[in-house]
Protein backbone atom coordinates (compact mmCIF):
# COMPACT_ATOMS: atom_id res chain seq x y z
CA UNK A 1 0.00 0.00 0.00
CA UNK A 2 1.42 3.41 -0.88
CA UNK A 3 2.55 5.56 2.02
CA UNK A 4 0.00 8.18 1.00
CA UNK A 5 -2.80 5.83 2.07
CA UNK A 6 -1.59 5.94 5.67
CA UNK A 7 -1.30 9.74 5.53
CA UNK A 8 -4.81 10.03 4.06
CA UNK A 9 -6.21 7.68 6.72
CA UNK A 10 -4.55 9.71 9.48
CA UNK A 11 -5.91 12.95 8.00
CA UNK A 12 -9.46 11.54 7.88
CA UNK A 13 -9.31 9.81 11.28
CA UNK A 14 -11.70 12.29 12.89
CA UNK A 15 -14.38 11.44 10.27
CA UNK A 16 -13.56 7.84 9.38
CA UNK A 17 -15.40 5.00 11.12
CA UNK A 18 -14.32 1.48 10.14
CA UNK A 19 -16.26 -1.55 11.34
CA UNK A 20 -13.86 -3.51 13.58
CA UNK A 21 -14.97 -6.71 11.82
CA UNK A 22 -13.35 -5.48 8.59
CA UNK A 23 -9.75 -6.15 7.73
CA UNK A 24 -7.49 -3.10 8.12
CA UNK A 25 -6.78 -3.23 4.39
CA UNK A 26 -10.37 -2.12 3.64
CA UNK A 27 -9.80 1.19 5.39
CA UNK A 28 -6.46 1.65 3.69
CA UNK A 29 -7.99 0.89 0.29
CA UNK A 30 -10.61 3.58 0.89
CA UNK A 31 -7.77 6.04 1.59
CA UNK A 32 -5.49 4.91 -1.23
CA UNK A 33 -4.39 8.00 -3.19
CA UNK A 34 -4.20 5.92 -6.37
CA UNK A 35 -8.01 5.60 -6.51
CA UNK A 36 -8.91 9.20 -5.85
CA UNK A 37 -9.92 9.64 -9.46
CA UNK A 38 -12.29 7.73 -11.65
CA UNK A 39 -12.78 4.60 -9.57
CA UNK A 40 -15.16 6.25 -7.11
CA UNK A 41 -17.91 8.75 -7.75
CA UNK A 42 -20.90 10.27 -6.01
CA UNK A 43 -24.32 10.99 -7.44
CA UNK A 44 -27.82 11.63 -6.10
CA UNK A 45 -29.43 8.52 -4.59
CA UNK A 46 -32.40 8.74 -6.95
CA UNK A 47 -30.05 8.33 -9.93
CA UNK A 48 -28.02 5.39 -8.57
CA UNK A 49 -30.14 2.57 -10.00
CA UNK A 50 -30.16 4.06 -13.51
CA UNK A 51 -26.40 4.62 -13.37
CA UNK A 52 -25.76 1.03 -12.26
CA UNK A 53 -27.94 -0.33 -15.10
CA UNK A 54 -26.24 1.87 -17.70
CA UNK A 55 -22.75 0.93 -16.50
CA UNK A 56 -23.57 -2.79 -16.51
CA UNK A 57 -25.01 -2.48 -20.01
CA UNK A 58 -21.58 -1.22 -21.07
CA UNK A 59 -19.82 -4.22 -19.57
CA UNK A 60 -18.70 -2.55 -16.35
CA UNK A 61 -19.12 -4.03 -12.88
CA UNK A 62 -20.07 -1.10 -10.61
CA UNK A 63 -20.99 -1.43 -6.95
CA UNK A 64 -22.87 0.90 -4.66
CA UNK A 65 -20.61 1.20 -1.64
CA UNK A 66 -22.31 3.76 0.55
CA UNK A 67 -24.34 6.89 0.88
CA UNK A 68 -24.05 10.35 2.34
CA UNK A 69 -25.91 11.50 5.41
CA UNK A 70 -25.82 14.70 7.45
CA UNK A 71 -23.30 13.37 9.99
CA UNK A 72 -20.24 14.21 7.88
CA UNK A 73 -18.74 10.84 8.81
CA UNK A 74 -17.26 8.26 6.48
CA UNK A 75 -18.49 4.84 7.59
CA UNK A 76 -17.05 1.63 6.21
CA UNK A 77 -19.05 -1.44 7.15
Amino acid sequence: MPGGAYKNKDAAAHRLQIDPALDESVGLLACDPQISGGLALALPADRAAAFLRAARARGLNPARIGEFDRSGLIRLA
